[in-house]
């Protein structure tokens, strides 16, 4: 009973120090295609070589990486948000079982088993302690490529042609994400 009991807290407090990540008014993938990062070609020339490539401005390689990663963010914060769902449903019926075996060891027989029982809800604290530290690691990765895209793509420009240029070469439609400006 006392390792359930070390393995419950443990989990408990897994749960309650998870970090949670900032939900997001828009999409990575929303914010980059606002009409007003997208800036025009000098006046009449559309010529990539009249293009002015700063340390504000997204050269083509670079926005379509920009775009690439932001989808990829954009995509884990989902499946973040889907186990940190999963996790606390299951710390939920990790508790109703922590109390059902705490009811029945106090009306059991003296000298009755319920060690089976005991045994269960050990493995399942255990599996959930693994998804929590999975879950953690995730959050880490997340945050690292939340990191680089505001290092290297976050309010940053780009020209309107690159844009119309790079989207021919992602794995992915923009249309979709371009409707919620």
């Amino acid at each position: 009973m006392r390792m359930i009991r070390l393995l419950f807290f443990l989990a408990v407090a897994g749960v309650a120090l998870m970090p949670a990540t900032a939900p997001a008014a828009d999409t990575l993938l929303t914010t980059i295609l606002r009409a007003n990062a997208a800036i025009e070609a000098p006046a009449g020339d559309d010529m990539p070589s009249a293009r002015l490539y700063d340390q504000s401005t997204l050269n083509p390689a670079a926005l379509k990486r920009c775009l690439i990663l932001a989808r990829g963010l954009d995509e884990g914060e989902t499946a973040i948000d889907k186990q940190r769902e999963a996790l606390r449903a299951e710390k939920a019926e990790i508790e109703r079982l922590q109390k059902v075996s705490e009811q029945t060891a106090k009306s059991a027989r003296p000298g009755s088993s319920h060690g089976a029982r005991e045994e269960a809800l050990t493995w399942r604290l255990r599996e959930f302690l693994n998804a929590s530290a999975h879950f953690q690691a995730d959050i880490g990765k997340r945050n690292q490529g939340v990191t680089s895209f505001n290092r290297d793509c976050a309010g940053r420009k780009y020209y309107a042609a690159d844009l119309a240029t790079v989207r021919k070469e992602l794995p992915f439609d923009l249309k979709q994400y371009e409707r919620v400006r």
